[in-house]
């Protein structure tokens, strides 16, 4: 019996092939085993297999992220959005056949127009599909481990170890029921921002008149955007609730973006105090009580900006158009435009450090780095699936999500090179992840705190510092 065609249907690495095992005392007659090879290299010829198979699963956990993240907008997507539908409903079937699933998982027949597939419902399924693919991911390591053991005890060696538990590095402390898109750590040390405690309302710049109730933010507070209309969630760092507010109008003639646009990167300027917010289509630079300030508009997916304020930079990426956009941060007036030549529609995330420009590309399983001054490309880091990127500027280092199989945080210095791995692993454990998103380090540099979207919590790992 061959493995299903449908588990074929996109590229295979290292030219390997599969057999089931139909005579397992177990009854698993769905579990894929490697074939024997009379190489004398068994524990290696095992391995291909796996790392094959497992290379499929990565690329079904990519084509089910690319739904939700269409399902957001179905602004021009709707082509691509139905083949990705099509794809994975296929996919369905064959992984219930190849595991003997009993769950149904969610019911896919019914969408019958792509804009009927909401966010939420897309979710609900990506769920799902994890399930059933973490299930074969250990039915593989089961069988791959079965096969190198089998193989080394007839030649009287010990097995090399081909699975374990992953280290997790435990965090400090989670915050509960907090979704969060993405994050970041704002300094109040002026304290003039001012909310009500116990009240989880707006905030403004004054207590008002009489000042009854309104106390000054702490010294330092987390702004979390959850891909909400316009919400902003404001909490402190022991992740107690301050304030809930929405972008507002203000210094901006053309403040007011699309109706059910969604709020989906933030970032916070050091120098000026000021937030940077984006949806698809606008960017907006706001004070601390999110009043619109200045706006830039006409983009067609921002997944990622970043600012180097010394050199009054200001940096911009779109997937859809695959480019990097330079801005003066002054005056806000385009100064060049990057669209390199191995971008891809997967470009998730842009941060600066030391001069350095640091591009997320998880479709090019990549991380680019390019001269600030010149935009010529630096270097490459190889990374399967980076998703969002930020920088240490006191510790001179990066921090990455990284999504598909792996849900980490890595941690690379500024040449790239992998210096720890903080947590890692697909579940609602702590330290585990069911949906990295973004993250940010406190004001000090001693704590990195990173979004879990799936779970509806942000962890809070300590670095040491």
């Amino acid at each position: 019996m061959a493995l299903l065609p449908d588990l074929r249907s996109g590229p295979l690495l290292d030219g390997e092939e599969f057999q089931i095992d139909s005579d397992s005392e177990n009854g698993d007659a769905d579990i894929p085993t490697p074939c024997a090879t009379p190489t004398g290299e068994e524990g290696e010829a095992a391995a291909e297999p796996r790392r094959g198979l497992l290379g499929r699963i990565a690329f079904l956990e990519a084509e089910a992220e690319k739904l939700i993240e269409h399902s957001r907008g179905c602004r021009g997507h709707a082509d691509e959005m139905q083949s990705l539908l099509a794809r994975l409903h296929d996919q369905k079937a064959a992984l219930q056949r190849l595991l003997g699933a009993g769950d149904a998982g969610p019911e896919l027949d019914s969408w019958e127009e792509p804009c009927d597939l909401t966010e939420h419902t897309a979710r609900a399924y990506l769920q799902w599909l994890r399930r059933l693919l973490h299930d074969l991911s250990q039915a593989v390591d089961q069988a791959a481990s079965g096969a190198v053991l089998a193989s080394a005890s007839a030649a009287g060696a010990t097995a090399p170890r081909l699975s374990g538990r992953r280290r997790r590095d435990a965090p400090s402390r989670i915050f509960p029921n907090l979704e969060a898109l993405d994050i970041a750590a704002v300094d109040n040390g002026s304290g003039d921002v001012f909310h009500q405690p116990g009240e989880a309302g707006d905030l403004r710049d004054s207590p008002g008149e009489g000042g009854t109730g309104w106390e000054p933010l702490p010294r330092q507070a987390l702004y979390c955007v959850v891909g909400d209309a316009r919400r902003v969630t404001v909490v402190g760092l022991g992740g107690q609730l301050l304030a809930r507010t929405r972008l507002r109008g203000g210094g901006c003639d053309e403040q007011e973006a699309e109706a059910g646009s969604n709020l989906e990167r933030i970032n916070y300027l050091r120098c000026s105090g000021r937030l940077l917010l984006s949806d698809n289509q606008s960017l907006y630079i706001c004070d601390r009580c999110c009043r619109v300030l200045r706006c830039l508009h006409g983009f067609s997916w921002v997944v990622g900006h970043c600012v180097d304020e010394p050199a009054d930079r200001l940096y911009i990426v779109d997937r859809v158009n695959e480019f990097l956009s330079v801005y003066g941060l002054a005056r806000l007036g385009e100064l060049d435009r990057l669209a390199h030549r191995d971008f891809t529609d997967g470009i998730s995330s842009v941060t600066a450090l030391a001069r350095t420009l640091f591009v997320a590309d998880r479709g090019a399983n990549a991380i680019f780095a390019f001269e600030t001054e010149s935009l010529q490309l630096a270097f490459r880091v190889p990374l399967r699936s980076p998703l969002f990127i930020t920088s240490d500027w006191r510790g001179g280092c990066l921090y990455v999500t990284v999504g598909g199989r792996d849900n980490t945080v890595r941690m690379l210095d500024g040449q790239g090179q992998l210096r720890r791995s903080l947590s890692g692993g697909r579940g609602s454990q702590p330290g585990q992840f069911g949906s990295p998103g973004g993250l940010t380090v406190s004001l000090d540099g001693t704590e990195l705190f990173v979004c879990d979207l799936d779970n509806r919590r942000v962890q809070v790992f300590g670095l040491g510092g």
